[in-house]
């Protein structure tokens, strides 16, 4: 099995390099099936793809190590926040507290520096500010809803609002049912790198088939595109009696050339205008002019089968 990988591997390497590089390649490709070529972009296209996402979220597998570390740390920061002596009652959707408001929970100094918010959390069920963004806090709690600041140090601050309206009941919560509530979240925290690392082999595993999909399609309709505009091109000016499906096939494999610049370019982190149809378009041109001259194909390009 893993002889068989490393001989595809190797197979689809040698696809690439004579794709950029061998004319003759190009000649013999008459002879192949289209599905030859649909399947060699489209796992080219995995490829390029995978290791784009994986060089995004490399830095999030590093930081996975020190997921159970900062977790009970965060664990130990979450049970510090709720206040001494602050009790939230809530009815029937309706909030009241023990304490003068507006209440203000700030934010703690390990991540002031994380946000341009003063406050954490500030309760005001009497809404003395008409405007959230005034509370200059993250979480603001009023009698009725509950504002969550969407992002951090945005200049167009933007709050996503949760009811308490649906809410039926009567609850009371204070430090020690605060503490009760969080203690029996704690044994879930031995998972958390588990789930951590899943969403991130999910990521990785599964997003470049579905990105893979997504691009070869958007590819396909591109190289369909400039093979019609080609093939009306060479037949106006006689230069060669070509079909659309030879210049067809040709494309999917001259499409490499603009995608290793464009793959290039993202890992050096340039960008060089004009490298994607420019040098399709070259390349193309030049590798027709030069079966379209070749005596072995009498002077024309073959349909693939």
């Amino acid at each position: 099995m893993f002889q068989f990988i490393i001989s595809k591997i190797h197979r689809f390497k040698d696809v690439v390099s004579k794709s950029l590089f061998d004319l003759s390649f190009y000649q013999s490709l008459q002879n192949k099936p289209l599905r030859f070529s649909f399947r060699y972009l489209f796992f080219l296209l995995l490829f390029i793809i995978f290791i784009l996402i994986f060089s995004v979220i490399l830095p999030f597998f590093i930081f996975g190590k020190i997921i159970p570390q900062y977790s009970n740390r965060g664990f130990q920061y979450m049970k510090e926040i709720f206040p001494e002596g602050l009790t939230l009652t809530l009815k029937d959707g309706s909030l009241r507290t023990n304490v003068d408001e507006p209440f203000y929970i700030e934010m703690p100094k390990q991540f002031s520096n994380l946000s341009n918010k003063t406050h954490l959390v500030v309760i005001d069920t009497k809404n003395k500010y008409s405007n959230i963004s005034d509370y200059n806090s993250w979480i603001v709690v009023g009698k009725n809803n509950i504002y969550i600041m969407e992002g951090s140090n945005n200049s167009d601050e933007r709050y996503e609002t949760f009811s308490l309206k649906e809410t039926r009941g009567y609850f009371v919560i204070n430090k020690e049912v605060y503490l009760r509530i969080l203690d029996s979240l704690k044994p879930y925290l031995s998972y958390a790198g588990f789930f951590y690392y899943s969403g991130l082999c999910i990521v990785l595993f599964v997003f470049p088939f579905i990105g893979a999909a997504v691009y070869f399609v958007c590819l396909i309709m591109y190289i369909s595109l400039y093979s019609y505009f080609l093939y009306l091109l060479f037949n106006l000016l006689h230069i060669s009696n070509v079909t659309f499906k030879s210049i067809f096939h040709i494309s999917l494999h001259v499409i490499t050339v603009p995608l290793t610049f464009q793959f290039v370019q993202y890992l050096y982190k340039i960008s060089v205008p004009f490298t994607f149809t420019f040098p399709f378009l070259i390349w193309m041109i030049y590798i027709l002019i030069y079966l379209s001259k070749d005596v072995h194909a009498n002077h024309k390009i073959k349909p693939s089968d």
